[in-house]
């Protein structure tokens, strides 16, 4: 029998928006049918939280939420490092998985999908995916922070920590 393994920590980002004449679209993926956790099913974009995600360098590039909010909202439980981390992992696990990117400019205006369909941001998103570019060094040559005010329940989107076994 082999040993329990200890759950990792993630991150899932349930993303809703306003349907005529009622009612809501959300989102979801079908994950690759040769992954092993969720292979051929369909979620909510989502996944581990890394160490970059709750490095200073990536929390130095977080708007619109602080680590101790960030903290408060989920429990005591995290360190506020981790908390905002978590948030921070959830928007990078947007990007990878359909290509949304939740981010607004040093300026603090807030991206558009059309503006990100117009860019160079294709490109950067494969060598992310590739792993030859980090999402620390993304952010700093794009000059963009992770808009972490987006993602609360009252905006449409909702941050949905997780747990389970990644």
């Amino acid at each position: 029998m082999s040993g329990q393994r200890q759950p990792r920590h993630a991150a899932t980002i349930i993303l809703l928006r306003h349907a005529q004449p009622n009612g809501f679209d959300v989102l979801l993926i079908r994950c690759p049918d040769e992954m092993a956790f969720l292979g051929g099913m369909h979620c909510f974009p989502g996944g581990g939280l890394t160490k970059e995600d709750c490095s200073p360098r990536m929390l130095r590039r977080c708007y619109g939420l602080t680590a101790a909010q960030a903290r408060n909202i989920l429990s005591a439980h995290f360190a506020p490092h981790q908390a905002l981390g978590l948030w921070a992992a959830g928007i990078r696990e947007l990007f990878e998985k359909v290509g949304i990117l939740l981010a607004v400019t040093e300026a603090e205006k807030r991206l558009v999908g059309t503006a990100i369909g117009k860019s160079n941001f294709v490109e950067k998103r494969t060598a992310l995916l590739e792993k030859t570019l980090s999402f620390a060094s993304f952010l700093e040559a794009e000059r963009l922070l992770w808009d972490l005010g987006t993602i609360l329940p009252d905006d449409g989107i909702w941050f949905v920590p997780d747990s389970g076994m990644r």
